[in-house]
């Protein structure tokens, strides 16, 4: 049995960005697939809001290849 083929709707691509000598994201790959519901944990500091704006609002990354959406 083959698993259902599913669509990314956004994706990041071994994504790090750093802040004032912080890293908020170290070498991030994920992809966030059509229809479903994803969450995002972590503790204070680790990174959950620099992710939620990369996703939504796009801009360039310290390395990597900036994330693609469906938009």
């Amino acid at each position: 049995m083959t698993a259902p083929r599913t669509t990314a709707v956004a994706t990041v691509d071994d994504v790090t960005m750093r802040f004032r000598g912080h890293t908020a994201l170290d070498a991030v790959t994920t992809a966030v697939e059509q229809d479903s519901i994803t969450g995002l944990l972590g503790r204070n500091g680790a990174g959950k809001t620099t992710m939620m704006q990369l996703l939504t609002q796009p801009r360039c990354c310290a390395t990597s290849t900036c994330p693609s959406s469906g938009r």
